[in-house]
């Protein structure tokens, strides 16, 4: 027994409330769990401060579940984002160039986990397709220009392998 005289709930149905609690909602864990809404409510908030982290809440300060945060934390990572490229340029003006490149690392991180929880696009392919055809017609130039286009292919090809070099150095 505790010092307020009450018996402290296993572990083992804490976490699994604690669980409920992020996947859904306080109400579906205390009905899955028995456990009391409040007392879900009160582990999450002392676990995330423990952690160092903030409960995500919305306008009432009532936890949101997890598949309800993507739109809130869409909008707080569009903010950072900004936030830290605005640090950045601040950080570069002031001639702190280890600032300017934390912040801009934290602008990038911000900025993509936006665009994903956005459905935008986080990484950038591109394929390119070369192809020639030539027809004889009965010119004697023929083979010449056969040998103008296979160049011209290999050259394209060669700029191709470079550009993609240039992307990933190593």
């Amino acid at each position: 027994m505790t010092e307020n005289g009450r018996n402290p709930w296993p572990q083992h149905v804490k976490s699994r409330a604690l669980q409920i609690a992020a996947e859904s909602s306080f109400v579906a864990a205390q009905a899955a769990t028995g456990v009391p809404a409040a007392t879900v409510r009160s582990w999450a908030r002392r676990a995330t401060i423990a952690a160092g982290v903030e409960l995500v809440q919305d306008r009432r300060g009532v936890a949101v579940p997890w598949p309800k945060r993507a739109p809130i934390l869409l909008e707080a990572f569009g903010h950072a984002s900004l936030e830290a490229v605005e640090a950045v340029r601040n950080a570069i003006r002031r001639g702190k160039s280890q600032d300017a490149r934390n912040y801009a690392v934290a602008a990038g991180i911000s900025t993509e986990k936006a665009l994903l929880l956005g459905g935008g696009a986080t990484t950038r392919t591109e394929a390119y397709t070369v192809s020639a055809t030539a027809q004889p017609r009965e010119r004697p130039d023929y083979e010449a220009e056969i040998r103008e286009l296979d160049a011209d292919i290999a050259r394209l090809r060669g700029e191709l392998n470079e550009g993609a070099n240039d992307d990933n150095p190593g």
